[in-house]
């Protein structure tokens, strides 16, 4: 069994795939072993795979929880911040068919290498690659249906949210670098609404932008998300399914994730 395909049925097996059949064809499609190092033999999907110097790709589950969590369709505008080898834009590139996907790297090495896996997957013109500060966003290219932070921010710049559609969705882990959140950040007219998905522990964002717009503790100050938090508790300790979540990195019942997901609001 090759590399791709035993990290796809480990996926199945754990839960990770329960209804996301176009995140299971997008891993069927996107040939995993040409976005990371030729002396990585195996991959653990719950763990995270090496990249260039310190850096690492995210766990394989984790990836298909920040794709679950984006909600992505054919024809959405993606952008994402950090690169991750390029494995998670074409994976969204798959998913949004025709669409441009472009990442955002600082890092010059990791970003060269990144333009590199994508040519060599055959996905040039469908994933851009661009050598620039993440948090500055791409106002030029935008506004975006769909952004993907992929490293750990303390704050979120008020630049990056206003380059967000309406009705569009920011997915980013925030906090300090040993402890963070994972948050879906729902935009809606004038409203922000952040929903946590709990404690995660992310690589950091490679970004040089400090800014005091929105923060982390005024995120956490919402009465709103302090309440999802709880009845994401509650649920858990009460799935009506009568068994654990599916989902163990949410920490939700799958009952209450499908009716979150179709909620006629989202």
């Amino acid at each position: 069994m090759s590399l791709q395909s035993s990290l796809i049925d480990n996926l199945i097996k754990k839960g990770y795939l329960f209804n996301q059949p176009h995140i299971e064809n997008a891993l069927r499609r996107v040939p995993i072993n040409l976005f990371i190092p030729k002396n990585v033999r195996k991959v653990d999907f719950e763990k995270p795979i090496p990249f260039i110097n310190d850096r690492t790709i995210s766990a394989p589950n984790v990836i298909v929880s920040l794709l679950s969590l984006l909600k992505i369709g054919a024809g959405h505008k993606v952008l994402i911040f950090g690169s991750k080898s390029g494995y998670i834009g074409s994976l969204i590139s798959e998913i949004v068919e025709t669409q441009p996907v472009y990442i955002l790297e600082k890092d010059k090495q990791a970003a060269q290498l990144t333009k590199e896996n994508v040519e060599n997957a055959g996905y040039t013109g469908r994933v851009t690659v661009v050598n620039k500060d993440p948090l500055e966003g791409l106002s030029e290219e935008g506004p975006w249906d769909k952004i993907l932070v992929t490293g750990a921010i303390p704050k979120l710049p008020e630049q990056v949210l206003e380059q967000l559609n309406d009705k569009g969705t920011l997915v980013a882990p925030i906090g300090s670098p040993e402890h963070q959140q994972l948050f879906e950040i729902y935009k809606d007219g004038d409203n922000i609404v952040p929903l946590s998905h709990g404690d995660f522990i992310f690589g950091p964002l490679h970004s040089d932008i400090l800014q005091k717009n929105i923060i982390l503790t005024e995120i956490l100050d919402r009465k709103e998300v302090k309440k999802t938090i709880k009845e994401e508790q509650n649920l858990s300790q009460k799935c009506p399914l009568g068994g654990s979540c599916r989902n163990p990195i949410f920490k939700l019942c799958a009952a209450f994730w499908f009716k979150y997901s179709n909620s006629p609001n989202r």
